[in-house]
């Protein structure tokens, strides 16, 4: 039985074996292509066929996929990568070995570089991938893959000419990645690009029509940012990523809300959260393009700021987002530009492609379109006489005044804000309008008219006869030929050659030489007032001052304020003090025998607190 079976199934395993080697050497010889675009979220797969200078694209596949699966725009597990394109290829019959890949724009790095211009493009990859080169990447040049493209730039620097390249690097790591993904699975990899060149080929005829001073602005809307690029008719001179605006409903929403809806009402719920596309969608306003119109008009003034560039511009959009009605007029009257809205299916050299609009919409082929382009001589694409296909432009505006940028004019927001803000100053007259030269000139001047009064000044207070004013010192003593005030003590006692004031005393007694004033009494019983009147008695009371009176003396008279004393207390006095010292001081300050004058010592000007 054994034998039998293998009998029976060995014509089998031939025919199978003589297929399988016919179907390898048909791939090899075919001249097909397939085309693969990894994005977030997605990639995307068809076949391309090039007959009669067209190129036909058929059996497209749009695939969704986890977040997890793709970092960095390249896939982060190449074997599952693998295993899923090759399910997909069985399935669809591409037999092919040839591919092609598309990456975005955001998984490189692009900058503009400067490159004596009296090398050629094979030499400046040589002069660019020199560690000695003066150019400077933020990531070592040697561990990218690199592309130069020349541009229309040129400057020049002590003398030499210098030509600007852009720069288009992506790291070794993720071309890795992505070789690992296509090998693995027995395919050649033949090309891969960036999607702003992919999308410039779109529009190959525009381009072919500009002449010097003139550029393009490429804009692709899509959900998750917009994508700028400014181009001459050399080739990209600026790549950047914008804001994105709101979403215009496409077949892929609409088809995942219906399997949403499907989904819920199969479990017997209603779901009102999911809007209908059709009903719901509100047209966009300026007000929704306001943050992308400023970085639209940020961009182009960067060209005439750093480069020194100037010219007239016209804009191109394409994406899911760029079919919104009347979004061409918005921006074109926003920036005072030219704007058209492009087809990707009818561009040039494009004839047949085959989708399915429930699925996929026409703008999501933009990236694969143009890949399959990149396929062409560039020679044969870009010297295509223009009148082959019109049909590409989908909807389009033009102002009736085109505004130029540059240097002395500008575009876009800027211009309208400054129109703005001159019709505020109106009211005002304002001066002619002069030349930066004689701004500068007139400012020289005036500095040194400053400059010529400020020395005259400096040469007056030299030769002044007059002291210079003091400056302000702090804790600094200046000798200025007269004696030092007094400073300021508590509780210190100065020798000054003169006696010390009389402290002040509470209740206690001090001798200084004069009899004791009388104590205050009260009146008991009567006083003998001998002859004294009413109004001596009257002023006694009023005063407070009341003697102790004796009998048989006569009563002190009370019109003086001060004491008086007898003769007899004075001779006393007298005596007490002739063995005393400060009798010749005290002598001084007494009555004159001459002038018979009292004198009194003032001692105000001993006020230390003064």
């Amino acid at each position: 039985m054994t034998i039998s079976k293998t009998s029976e199934n060995s014509p089998s395993k031939g025919l199978d074996k003589i297929l399988e080697k016919f179907l390898q050497i048909r791939k090899q010889t075919s001249s097909k292509f397939i085309l693969l675009e990894i994005n977030t979220g997605y990639i995307m797969v068809a076949l391309a066929k090039f007959s009669n200078g067209a190129l036909n694209i058929s059996r497209a596949q749009k695939v969704n996929l986890p977040s997890e699966s793709i970092d960095r725009y390249v896939p982060s597990d190449p074997s599952a990568m693998g295993q899923l394109l090759e399910d997909i290829i069985q399935e669809e019959n591409l037999n092919t070995l040839n591919t092609a890949v598309v990456l975005s724009q955001d998984s490189v790095y692009t900058k503009l570089v400067e490159i004596p211009n009296s090398i050629s493009r094979d030499e400046a990859y040589k002069y660019l991938s020199d560690p000695s080169s003066p150019i400077q990447l933020p990531i070592p040049i040697k561990q990218t893959d690199f592309d130069l493209t020349p541009t229309s730039i040129i400057t020049s620097k002590e003398g030499k000419e210098y030509r600007k390249y852009l720069v288009t690097a992506l790291p070794q790591k993720s071309m890795n990645s992505l070789i690992s993904t296509i090998k693995g699975i027995g395919l050649d990899l033949c090309r891969v690009e960036v999607g702003h060149t992919c999308l410039l080929r779109l529009i190959a005829k525009h381009i072919n029509k500009l002449q010097e001073n003139q550029y393009i602005i490429y804009l692709e809307l899509l959900s998750e940012c917009t994508h700028i690029c400014i181009s001459d008719k050399i080739g990209p001179i600026l790549v950047d990523r914008l804001a994105a605006i709101r979403d215009y409903p496409s077949p892929e929403d609409i088809d995942n809300q219906q399997e949403v809806q499907d989904k819920s009402q199969s479990q017997g719920k209603s779901n009102k959260s999911v809007p209908n596309n059709q009903n719901d969608y509100l047209p966009v306003s300026r007000m929704d393009l306001q943050i992308l119109l400023r970085e639209v008009s940020t961009r182009i003034n960067k060209l005439s700021k750093e480069f020194g560039l100037l010219g007239t511009l016209s804009i191109f959009m394409s994406g899911r987002n760029s079919i919104h009605p009347k979004l061409s007029e918005i921006i074109s009257k926003s920036l005072n530009l030219p704007v058209f809205s492009i087809s990707p299916a009818n561009s040039l050299c494009v004839g047949d492609i085959n989708y399915d609009p429930a699925q996929i919409s026409e703008q999501s082929f933009g990236h694969l379109i143009g890949l399959g382009l990149g396929l062409i001589d560039s020679e044969e694409l870009f010297n295509k006489e223009t009148d082959f296909n019109s049909l590409d432009i989908i909807d389009n505006y033009i102002p009736e005044k085109i505004v130029s940028f540059g240097a002395k004019n500008r575009s876009g927001l800027d211009q309208f804000n400054s129109n703005k803000n001159n019709l505020k100053k109106e009211k005002v007259a304002l001066p002619n309008k002069v030349s930066k030269n004689v701004v500068e000139s007139k400012s020289r001047e005036q500095d040194y008219l400053q400059k010529e009064v400020k020395e005259k000044k400096l040469e007056i207070l030299k030769s002044s006869s007059l002291p210079p004013l003091p400056k302000e010192t702090k804790g600094v003593e200046i000798d200025n030929g007269l004696p030092p005030l007094p400073k300021e003590t508590k509780g210190v006692e100065i020798d000054n050659g003169l006696p010390p004031l009389p402290k002040e005393t509470k209740g206690v007694e001090i001798d200084n030489g004069l009899p004791p004033s009388p104590k205050e009494t009260k009146v008991v019983g009567n006083l003998n007032t001998g002859n004294a009147n009413q109004d001596d008695i009257g002023k006694q009371k009023t005063t407070k001052k009341v003697l102790k009176a004796e009998k048989g003396a006569d009563p002190p008279a009370l019109e003086q304020p001060d004491v008086i004393f007898t003769r007899q207390n004075e001779e006393e006095k007298l005596i007490e003090k002739k063995n005393d010292p400060t009798d010749k001081i005290d002598s001084e300050f007494t009555s004159n025998p001459e002038t018979k004058e009292e004198f009194r010592f003032d001692s105000s000007f001993l006020d230390l607190d003064k």
